[in-house]
């Protein structure tokens, strides 16, 4: 088919290894896969050399072979089960009634439409043109999804996580640290706006395969515990600078320690979204590299924009803000840098996955 080539390549760019399974001849079937343009070296085998390996061994002959020949079902299905157990994820491809063991017992069974019954009756997904070009296509769009969805899940819990810590430091201080419109300007600049973007910006990159609790795990818990202490930081730090502005009746102290805190909480907010969707390698200390530039001017307007309401009036009312000394102003920028240089040093350095125990199982773009 003419659509064979190109399949095979974006299941390649995809990161998805196929493997063929044939009750003829490996060597033909070798060699009609060579045709199609898939690479499959010397990594051929057929039943024969399968049939009555021990469990440890007929795992490993199987992780190191592409083309399998003279298959029976019953190998079919311990191949299947072999890969598994290995911890890949099997989709299995299959029309014949032969094929249903092994459908049954793939991660994910795909049946052609114009295949037995049995076959039809056990998948998960049937292809009615009988064409598996749909499918990379499928696993691109997949991977285009999860992407986005961990970067959204990633910011909105970071954010969340963030102003849980910093109201619950009420608890133990006379102050309470945030209003709910001061809330609201951190919601709409760091996840409200670039959750969308980010989410329709998403591409189909490869990830390393890791749970999705731990990735979140790796990203939000080090950005929770340095943001909400830096945060705490600079609150407390203006109240300080501004403490002899109030006494005279000049300014209110609390309310400019809260427009100092909201401003640190969305300015390192906005720079958050970079590490989760990084444009540029020196971005990629959590997540890979995308290359994609949108990110990186989306937070320059955002940037600009949150700069734009503390400077008007109309702005600063909207979220209950006050005016900035150039003090506090120079706190908020010091700090932000600070916070940009830990965090990052946090998540180069996988302390979270060092805490937890384990070697760190998902990579940088810098280690590949």
């Amino acid at each position: 088919r003419d659509d064979v080539g190109p399949t095979l390549a974006l299941f390649a760019r995809a990161g998805v290894r196929l493997r063929v399974i044939s009750g003829d001849d490996p060597e033909t079937v070798a060699a009609l896969v060579r045709q199609a343009g898939l690479d499959v070296g010397t990594t051929v085998a057929s039943g024969s050399d399968l049939d009555g390996l021990d469990p440890a061994a007929f795992e490993a002959a199987v992780a190191g072979t592409s083309i399998f020949g003279r298959i029976t079902p019953p190998l079919k299905e311990r191949i299947v089960e072999a890969l598994r157990t290995s911890g890949h994820y099997v989709a299995m491809i299959g029309d014949g009634v032969n094929d249903v063991l092994p459908l049954k017992k793939a991660d994910l069974a795909v049946a052609m439409g114009s295949g037995s019954q049995a076959a039809r009756g056990v998948a998960d997904i049937v292809l009615l043109d009988d064409s598996f070009a749909s499918l990379a296509r499928a696993v691109e769009e997949g991977h285009r999804i999860l992407n986005g969805m961990q970067s959204v899940l990633a910011l909105f819990l970071t954010r969340i996580s963030t102003l849980g810590v910093v109201i619950m430091s009420s608890l133990v201080v006379e102050y309470f640290p945030i209003e709910l419109r001061n809330a609201s300007a951190v919601t709409l600049f760091t996840v409200g706006i670039p959750s969308i973007l980010v989410a329709l910006w998403a591409g189909p990159r490869r990830r390393p395969w890791n749970s999705l609790g731990r990735t979140l795990l790796r990203f939000v818990a080090p950005a929770t515990l340095v943001s909400s202490l830096a945060g705490l930081a600079v609150f407390y730090v203006s109240l300080v600078l501004v403490r002899e502005a109030s006494a005279a009746g000049e300014i209110d102290e609390v309310a400019t320690a809260r427009s100092a805190l909201t401003a640190f909480l969305v300015l390192s907010g906005i720079l958050l979204v970079l590490f989760a969707a990084p444009p540029t390698r020196w971005f990629a200390a959590v997540e890979l590299a995308t290359g994609d530039r949108r990110p990186l001017g989306l937070a320059i307007l955002l940037g600009a924009a949150f700069l734009g309401v503390l400077w008007l009036p109309a702005g600063r009312g909207l979220f209950d803000l006050e005016p900035l000394p150039l003090t506090v102003l120079g706190v908020v920028g010091a700090t932000v840098i600070g916070w940009l240089v830990v965090l990052r040093f946090a998540w180069k350095h996988d302390l979270i996955e060092r805490f937890i125990g384990g070697a760190p199982a998902t990579r940088r773009a810098s280690d590949h």
